[in-house]
């Protein structure tokens, strides 16, 4: 038995962010009422492994993975409200991490919702499921999205890194311009720039990869640390 991480409250608030927006994507793309269908991707670059331990109520959770398939449904329920032919709302999922514990759980999370939330059994053919680095998987991504799904480029990507540096403005550049109605929701921990400030090669490098290192006066780093 291995214990679920723990989930605090700015990451409850990032899913509450995630959820309302998803849906709310849903709902705008399909305002047109005569829209039949339509079909996008989720890409969730950090899913970890989708069940978690609450930090104040220590009760069970869920993690963006099962979120994202939550909010979908919310979409589809609100887009067919008071109609008697329903509009199909089709989704892609990937869900990328690098943990192999934390996508053996999201596997066996999801087939255990599955048997309780019926919603599920339509999505389940559109999940898929990856161990692997986000940056060494991304081109994968931009062709299977591109080339394997009718989305015709509309995609959401998911990058909530938790530290920082890791999703690059090179990765970012990438999707924004090889997915063509792509739209990216990065995450990274603001604090943990400013805890960690200092002219380190290995600080400097994660600032490189974000892309920042050339707008920073190195030769007033302490000051721009308080």
């Amino acid at each position: 038995w291995i214990a679920s991480p723990t989930l605090d409250e700015h990451s409850k608030i990032k899913h509450k962010i995630y959820s309302q927006y998803i849906t709310a994507y849903i709902d705008t793309l399909m305002s047109n009422y005569n829209i039949p269908q339509m079909e996008f991707s989720i890409v969730d670059g950090f899913s970890g492994g989708g069940m978690y331990q609450d930090s104040i109520t220590a009760k069970e959770c869920y993690g963006s993975p099962i979120v994202v398939l939550d909010a979908v449904h919310s979409g589809r329920v609100l887009v067919n409200v008071n109609r008697q032919k329903l509009r199909e709302v089709k989704a892609n999922y990937f869900f990328v991490d690098n943990d192999k514990q934390a996508i053996e759980t999201l596997k066996a999370t999801i087939s255990t919702l599955a048997n309780e939330r019926v919603h599920y059994n339509q999505d389940l053919p559109n999940i898929h499921i990856y161990k692997d680095n986000f940056e060494d998987r991304l081109d994968y991504l931009i062709n299977a999205i591109n080339l394997k799904t009718k989305s015709r480029g509309k995609a959401i990507f998911l990058l909530d890194q938790y530290g920082y540096g890791k999703a690059t403005v090179k990765s970012l550049k990438k999707i924004l311009t090889k997915v063509s109605k792509s739209e990216v929701i990065l995450t990274f921990n603001i604090d943990s720039v400013y805890r960690y400030f200092s002219e380190k090669d290995e600080f400097k490098v994660s600032l490189v990869n974000l892309g920042i290192s050339d707008y920073i006066n190195w030769k007033q780093y302490k000051e721009l640390k308080k």
